[in-house]
């Protein structure tokens, strides 16, 4: 949270909270008996956040029940979090690790792809990539990854302790038993080390060992001073199992939350994933009116307006800073004086507001909320330009852009995006190598000075993936279609099976004859990946290859 956070409100508010949970719990939440929101109802989270799609927290704190609750729905939900923030790196992680935690490799595999592009190596991408390799069964060049990471860490049980989680989550059925005695012996050692807890409590709950899920989360959550997201594991924990009633859950959390302004929006925008929005702002509006000047409960407040479809009322508080500082006097009066808004649909209006707002960061955050709470999808798309055209360029407003025109298999927009973010930062390998596959993909055949250049970059850089890629398929193009495949068959094992480029490898060994089976496979690992039209295409031209060369046998 960018916002300064207020100073203490323990004693006014634990005072408000004592009133709460005498009052309000029962009065408010009894007639949702049980949490059947995320179980028992499919999807009812959807209608839950439907009112205002754009609150990011609330979906967080979905996409955490529903995989706790084992609902691969989850996936589904970090998307959505990429979607509502382009910017915030740590949603892509997330959404990797939900994606193998339900077995979704191609998606996981398609996001670490992306985040080459995003950012320089750092410790989260060292583990993304090694929990994609051990998910792959690549469990070699996991360790690999996980030594390089942290063989020279002080303390000497993190490497192990990493491969453990590893094992624990992806590895085989022999595997798993050890896996789980070992990280048990380490938090034994280590009581409070809060990973190891959360690691064994998933395991738990994946098994479905309620009394293990359960006696770790409490204990997790006992300390005055845990965070109130692991407070929030051990509600959701009492729910899947129907230990407490909802009513008696929020009890709890209520004088929990009331302790500092952070925790009291985390609490709010839980009951709004639960579909209380008006039980959260009910809470709300018994705080003193001091403690609720606090910026978080003023951002927790307009959550809740919004999430029952309020905007007549949340607009003027979002114009005053609720949802981030807008100072910029063109983004406040069109806000303020409700210029824009979910009925209306005035363009000079939202242009105005864009364009005053590029060069302001927070308003542009304000105002892209808006436009995914709206649906105003060319004014989000128009916010994301403006926002990668600043100095320096902004490569997840790039990447954003980059995502939805894949997702809708529009190549030539797609292009249009890498062409101007390769001009933006000219030495990215990972940009540069998606604009020269998406220009050979809609030419016959490149260019010799294409080739020349294309030649020169993947001898430079003989490991990067998708440049050899690349080459190979200017290659193919020519006709050479054995050249092709010795380049492929030289890109690393884990790397060629990527699904966004297994099918390339496919299409060349199916091209050079022979090798059928092969074929077959590196078609198949493509299946899951959305491709686009030419490359959908290149498929077709494969398995016509493929089915020529068997009827030949």
């Amino acid at each position: 949270m960018t916002r300064a956070r207020a100073g203490s409100l323990r004693c006014a508010v634990l005072t408000a909270a004592a009133v709460f949970s005498t009052t309000f719990v029962h009065a408010a939440i009894t007639p949702l008996a049980e949490p059947e929101l995320f179980a028992g109802a499919p999807r009812a989270w959807r209608d839950a956040l439907q009112p205002d799609p754009s609150n990011s927290l609330a979906w967080q704190l979905a996409a955490e029940f529903l995989e706790q609750a084992e609902d691969s729905d989850a996936i589904e939900v970090r998307r959505q979090l990429v979607f509502n923030e382009p910017a915030v790196i740590a949603h892509r992680f997330a959404l990797i690790n939900t994606a193998l935690h339900f077995g979704d490799l191609p998606a996981a595999q398609r996001t670490l792809l992306d985040l080459a592009a995003l950012e320089p190596p750092s410790h989260e991408h060292a583990m993304a990539e090694a929990a994609v390799a051990f998910a792959s069964n690549y469990s070699d060049v996991a360790d690999e990854r996980l030594t390089k990471e942290l063989g020279r860490a002080a303390d000497p049980t993190l490497l192990s302790s990493h491969q453990a989680m590893l094992r624990l989550r992806f590895g085989n059925r022999a595997e798993v038993p050890a896996a789980r005695q070992e990280l048990q012996q380490l938090l034994a050692a280590r009581p409070g080390d809060r990973e190891l807890q959360r690691e064994l409590i998933a395991d738990a709950l994946r098994r479905g060992d309620a009394d293990t899920a359960l006696r770790l989360s409490a204990v997790a959550a006992q300390p005055a001073e845990a965070p109130f997201a692991d407070v929030l594991l051990w509600a959701n924990t009492q729910l899947l199992y129907r230990r407490q009633s909802f009513p008696a859950v929020c009890e709890s959390l209520s004088v929990r939350a009331a302790a500092r302004p952070a925790d009291a929006l985390l609490f709010t925008s839980w009951l709004i994933a639960r579909g209380r929005a008006d039980a959260a702002d009910a809470w709300l509006d018994r705080l003193p009116d001091a403690e609720r000047q606090a910026p978080e409960l003023q951002q927790a407040h307009a959550d809740c307006i919004a999430a029952r479809g309020d905007w007549d009322r949340a607009l003027p508080l979002i114009a005053t800073g609720a949802w981030g500082p807008i100072d910029n006097g063109t983004v406040h009066r069109v806000l303020h004086e409700r210029e824009i808004g979910p009925r209306r649909m005035d363009h000079a209006a939202w242009d105005q507001a864009i364009r005053a707002a590029a060069g302001n960061p927070d308003a542009s955050r304000v105002l892209y909320r808006l436009a995914v709470a709206w649906g105003r999808e060319p004014q989000r798309q128009a916010i994301l330009l403006a926002q990668a055209r600043r100095q320096p360029p902004g490569a997840w407003a790039f990447q954003a852009l980059a995502d939805h025109f894949r997702q809708n298999r529009n190549t030539a927009r797609l292009q249009e995006v890498y062409s101007e973010w390769h001009q933006a930062a000219p030495d990215d390998l990972t940009v540069e190598g998606n604009l020269l596959l998406l220009t050979l993909l809609g030419s016959r055949r490149p260019t010799p000075e294409m080739r020349g250049h294309i030649d020169e970059l993947s001898l430079q850089h003989p490991d990067h993936a998708l440049l050899r890629t690349v080459r190979a398929l200017a290659l193919w193009q020519q006709g050479r279609a054995d050249e092709a495949r010795a380049i492929t068959d030289n890109v690393r094992s884990i790397d060629r099976r990527q699904s966004p480029l297994a099918f390339y490898h496919g299409l060349f060994v199916a091209a050079a004859g022979g090798r059928v089976h092969e074929a077959e496979k590196y078609l198949l690992l493509s299946e899951p990946a959305v491709l686009l039209p030419e490359e959908e295409k290149l498929v077709r031209v494969a398995r016509g290859l493929v089915a020529r060369i068997a009827a030949s046998e």
